[in-house]
């Protein structure tokens, strides 16, 4: 059995199992880039499942991401593409561009992966300091939920089993626990390929740890670093955040 420390099993795992469809943020942030009139910025690209579409559109969307491999499928998807975007491999907490930009969007709860407080207001700052006058920043975040967090208590829950190709599987599993007073959850992801015969070729372990926000506390973090005219919106809506919603989206002004 080999165990992968590269990462490569987790990029291979993200194409296979989250798609916009799924997610349902595709029309959301394409509106939004659009709207924006100019230059966008995506915060963790992951493997271009937004990014690359957009580009083969040519809509003029740049991108950061903090792992080597999901850049390098990003970078395979949007070869040929009407617009040939810049990607670079930084950490949202060190964004350091010479390019200003209309838009700065990070899908899919990507900015709940910088835990430390002071990171994220750091990555907040540097937010701010990329776009041009008057441009928006968007940042979609979960609606915390403690019914959820009481039943995650470190057990393991398969979230995927899926066909990996010559009679091969691809099994996910996860376990989190949560620290309440911190906001804090340590998420362990394993990742392994299954051979025909059930003997476990591959694994993959992967750590992370991601902060939850609420609305009126991270309203005020973006209040703070200069940001204004903050709404929030509910489940790529266009709506007003409400009871029900399971995402909010932070739109506000530079």
């Amino acid at each position: 059995m080999v165990y992968n420390k590269e990462g490569a099993l987790a990029a291979w795992a993200y194409d296979q199992f989250y798609s916009s469809d799924k997610i349902g943020d595709h029309s959301f942030f394409e509106q939004l880039i659009r709207e924006a009139g100019g230059p966008a910025l995506e915060i963790g690209f992951g493997t271009g499942r937004l990014l690359a579409p957009y580009c083969r559109l040519g809509l003029e969307v740049d991108g950061i991401d903090a792992s080597p491999e999901m850049l390098a499928r990003c970078k395979a998807k949007v070869e040929g593409a009407a617009y040939a975007p810049s990607l670079w491999l930084q950490r949202m907490e060190m964004l350091d561009l010479k390019r200003r930009y209309a838009l700065i969007y990070a899908p899919f709860r990507a900015f709940l992966l910088v835990p430390e407080r002071g990171a994220a207001f750091e990555a907040l700052s540097r937010f701010r300091r990329h776009l041009q006058p008057d441009g928006w920043v968007a940042l979609s975040m979960f609606v915390p939920s403690y019914e959820l967090t009481a039943r995650q208590r470190g057990q393991v829950e398969v979230l995927a089993d899926r066909p990996a190709g010559g009679g091969r599987r691809l099994l996910v599993s996860a376990s989190t626990r949560n620290q309440l007073i911190e906001q804090l959850k340590e998420v362990v992801f394993r990742y392994e390929i299954v051979e025909e015969d059930g003997r476990v070729s591959e694994v993959e372990i992967e750590r992370i740890k991601l902060r939850w926000y609420f609305r009126w506390e991270f309203q005020m973090m973006l209040e703070r670093v200069g940001f204004g005219d903050v709404r929030v919106l509910g489940d790529h809506s266009h709506e007003p955040l409400r009871e029900g919603h399971r995402d909010m989206i932070f739109l506000a002004r530079a």
